[in-house]
């Protein structure tokens, strides 16, 4: 597995990425995006129809186990799981959800003794000749906006200052150099 960023890091994601979403878009027609963000798959980020997920209980986790179950998911040792107003191929943006729509306390998951790549040189070989896969943990990041009913700390737009405050600000306004609208 080499160092980034190498000609084989750049060219051959690209040629499975897109074998990856054909076949996972079979799977789960919720999918809208796809991309292979680092090291032939392990960083994935898989983008799902944000709409979908009110009919679909459990959708970013069916995602997260369907692209287990494909044939280069060896390679596949971290998937990352956005709603569709995620662009999947931006990296400032998939780490953004990260930090406001993850809570690893809730949206983690982990599954030791998943099928590995013997090209990730931090997994334990099936067998110490290097002449097979081996295993690896399989990390679930689900960085989806949650479903009502939501915590309260994760309220988008409903947390509101006390009435006091709100009258604070209001009387200040000015003299901080603002204009109201």
């Amino acid at each position: 597995n080499g160092i980034p960023l190498s000609e084989s890091m750049n060219i051959g994601p690209v040629m499975m990425e897109v074998q990856f979403y054909r076949q996972l878009k079979q799977i789960v027609p919720e999918v809208v995006d796809f991309t292979l963000l680092s090291n032939w798959g392990g960083v994935t980020v898989v983008s799902i129809d944000k709409k979908a997920k009110k009919k679909v209980p459990g959708l970013a986790k069916k995602v997260a186990f369907a692209v287990k179950t494909l044939k280069a998911s060896p390679f596949v040792k971290n998937v990352v799981v956005v709603d569709d107003d995620i662009d999947v191929h931006d990296p400032h943006q998939v780490l953004w959800c990260l930090s406001t729509r993850f809570q690893g306390a809730k949206d983690i998951n982990v599954i030791p003794g998943a099928a590995g790549s013997f090209l990730d040189p931090s997994e334990p070989w099936l067998n110490w000749s290097g002449d097979g896969y081996g295993y690896t943990s399989y990390t679930i990041f689900d960085c989806t906006e949650k479903l009502p009913p939501y915590d309260i700390g994760y309220r988008r737009g409903l947390a509101q200052p006390a009435a006091d405050v709100w009258k604070r600000i209001d009387k200040e306004w000015d003299s901080g150099g603002f204009l109201k609208g």
